[in-house]
């Protein structure tokens, strides 16, 4: 995979930003219907996941709950995806050479090859991926997961980032395919410079005078043109409106966000996990597990009138 950063000095326009955000805005509106869907599936099966909607930070999203078969299930679910697919301390995945390889030569390209395995694995060992996969698997189990790639420091090369569903937005392309990634953050102003280094703020605007935090939308969009695959990645400030960072990723690969679905009916943009199937079942438990309660309650306690 190869891949070439255009990090060349830009004019920051409003009209950027603007066009930006409009675009953010149509992702949004597809979203919206998905977003009970989604709430509903997170409040059974996700109850300590952060909601579609918002939310003072902490607060308790369990009252639904009366039988956890789910809550487990969900875990179970990625666990049993992480250790089939992607198992822990294991080698999972071997380059070798392919067709197009003369046959005399495969077998040394295959050595070499072999020494690129272990090297990429033992970086992706002594990362996060472990820990971000399996949290991108439980978005799965709703219908999309969404990781996020990005280059490290000399200690840990390569970062990884599971971003869930209540902060992604997508959309799908002219062939199809998801394109185009929005990410929403709300950012410290003092944070700015350390997620965003060379990030150039608008005029006039002084982030230590900032007091409260931040929206910032990531953005990474497709450029479809002359047969090659690029990206262009933007970082868009929603309040003033301005592009302070923005990159150009090109080659096979490159884009740094990897976006799985579970099952996808054609022209839609998100995917249809296990949990959609099996809602039903999970609101029956859920519902009869609660009427036993209560019809236990009313044994214990008995049922009684008075007269005031």
């Amino acid at each position: 995979m190869e891949y070439t950063i255009d990090d060349s000095p830009r004019v920051n326009t409003t009209d950027k930003a603007t066009s930006i955000l409009e675009k953010y805005k149509e992702a949004v509106s597809v979203k919206d219907h998905w977003r009970e869907k989604f709430e509903e599936a997170y409040e059974y099966c996700l109850p300590n996941r952060e909601s579609f909607y918002d939310e003072s930070p902490g607060q308790r999203r369990t009252d639904k709950i009366f039988d956890e078969t789910a809550v487990v299930g969900v875990q179970e679910f990625a666990s049993r995806l992480q250790s089939g697919i992607v198992p822990t301390f294991a080698r999972w995945a071997d380059f070798q050479a392919g067709v197009e390889i003369p046959e005399e030569e495969r077998s040394q390209v295959n050595l070499q090859l072999d020494k690129i395995t272990e090297y990429v694995f033992e970086v992706l060992q002594n990362s996060n991926f472990n820990q971000e996969v399996h949290e991108a698997f439980m978005d799965l189990a709703v219908g999309t997961g969404c990781m996020l790639v990005e280059e490290g420091d000399a200690v840990n090369p390569v970062k990884f980032t599971a971003v869930p569903l209540p902060k992604v937005c997508l959309l799908n392309g002219p062939d199809g395919k998801i394109d185009t990634v929005y990410r929403t953050r709300k950012v410290k102003p003092e944070h700015v410079s350390v997620l965003y280094p060379r990030a150039v703020m608008p005029e006039n605007f002084d982030l230590l005078q900032q007091k409260k935090e931040l929206v910032i939308i990531e953005a990474v969009y497709k450029i479809h043109q002359d047969n090659e695959e690029k990206y262009k990645y933007c970082v868009v400030l929603e309040n003033p409106k301005a592009v302070i960072f923005e990159e150009e990723y090109e080659g096979e690969g490159s884009n740094p966000y990897l976006v799985f679905r579970w099952n996808k009916a054609s022209g839609e943009v998100y995917g249809r996990g296990p949990v959609f199937n099996a809602m039903g079942a999970i609101k029956t438990c859920n519902l009869t597990v609660e009427l036993i309660l209560q019809n236990a309650q009313m044994s214990v306690s008995g049922v009684y009138t008075y007269e005031d």
